[in-house]
């Protein structure tokens, strides 16, 4: 069996899978190998790789649709997609469906028919959009009127 060219050199445990027509699967039990010299360190791994015991290994994904990624396996469903907002946890969704993706994501096309669930573009630029820096002044904005209102009612009541 020949290892995949971007498999580090290292210890590695390896676990064959099979799968039949049904998806039934079964696994064999796990042996252990070396190949080349074992990791000392993080850097001679894969992205987002740790190095333990001569062993480069991921720590389990962690990553749910719509947190920002760097690798696949970071994301649960094993989809890290790179937008133009950003590199975002995915997954796979048909491009037209109504359902395809939860609310705020959208089935972007990678494929003619198949597509990937990458969070809505807010752009920042509307009148809606708001940070937390602005919020407070909308606060003081909104009172502000309020106050300049009830002092114009008051005033007018008076008059009478």
């Amino acid at each position: 069996m020949t290892a995949p060219s971007n498999v580090p050199n290292g210890v590695i445990d390896l676990v064959v899978k099979a799968y039949d027509d049904l998806d039934l699967e079964t696994d064999s039990a796990t042996v252990t190998l070396q190949m080349g010299a074992p990791c000392a360190t993080a850097d001679s791994c894969l992205t987002g790789q740790k190095c333990e015991a001569g062993k480069c290994f991921w720590d389990p994904p962690a990553g749910v649709l719509g947190d920002a990624c760097t690798y696949n396996e970071f994301c649960v469903t094993g989809l890290c997609q790179q937008s133009d907002i950003g590199q975002f946890c995915t997954q796979n969704c048909v491009v037209g469906s109504s359902d395809g993706c939860p609310a705020m994501f959208d089935c972007i096309a990678t494929s003619d028919t198949g597509g990937v669930c990458l969070p809505q573009d807010k752009g920042g630029g509307g009148c809606c959009s708001v940070d937390g820096r602005e919020s407070n002044r909308s606060i003081w904005a909104h009172l502000g009127l309020g106050v300049l209102a009830f002092g114009f009612i008051v005033r007018r009541r008076r008059r009478r």
